[in-house]
């Protein structure tokens, strides 16, 4: 039975990681785009519209039900079939008895398979909302962006022929070149 329910949720898990959406794919982008232009609330431009990003995140744990909704299933019938199997093995001279083990097992699969879902459905309000979370979310939208900067200022740096193209190591000479000069204005008004 525990070997069952590994491998259960060892394909649970990659069936929900195959669900995640691609995010540097040009259509997801795009895409995306579109739904922020349609969905422009009175937040300032570059700030995150919070109606949109629930929706967004809402949407896609939704998707992740049918594949959980199966795997509780598939875990329900063979708790059900293991259980049966052991009462008739147990109990071979005695149906009547195994019968009854049985039914009892099946009414407390049918009570727990109950708990289950409101679990389930507990679990699926809570990860649909991402602002009660860790900051995990937050930093990684901030990765994305800073190396998303990263890249499109090492373009401009190589375009203008700075000599690098290490993004990094042109804001870190620029801001060299700042306190140079404004340490030679400072020595020259003394």
């Amino acid at each position: 039975l525990r070997a069952v329910a590994d491998k259960s949720f060892r394909s649970l898990e990659a069936a929900i990681s195959e669900q995640k959406p691609d995010f540097e794919a040009a259509d997801f982008t795009e895409k995306l785009h579109q739904e922020l232009k349609a969905l422009r609330g009175r937040e300032l431009p570059g700030l995150l519209n919070s109606y949109f990003f629930y929706g967004f995140m809402a949407r896609h744990v939704e998707m992740w039900r049918p594949r959980i909704e199966a795997a509780r299933q598939d875990l329900y019938d063979v708790a059900r079939e293991a259980g049966c199997a052991i009462a008739d093995e147990v109990f071979p001279a005695y149906p009547g008895c195994a019968a009854a083990v049985r039914d009892v097992l099946g009414e407390y699969l049918v009570e727990s398979s109950e708990a289950i879902n409101k679990k389930i459905d507990d679990v699926f309000k809570h990860e649909s909302d991402p602002f009660i979370s860790k900051n995990e979310l937050s930093d990684a939208i901030c990765k994305v962006r800073f190396e998303r900067f990263e890249k499109a200022l090492a373009a401009v740096m190589e375009s203008c022929g700075s000599g690098t193209t290490d993004a990094k190591a042109a804001v870190e000479q620029e801001r060299g070149v700042a306190a140079r000069s404004g340490a030679s204005t400072d020595a020259a008004a003394a």
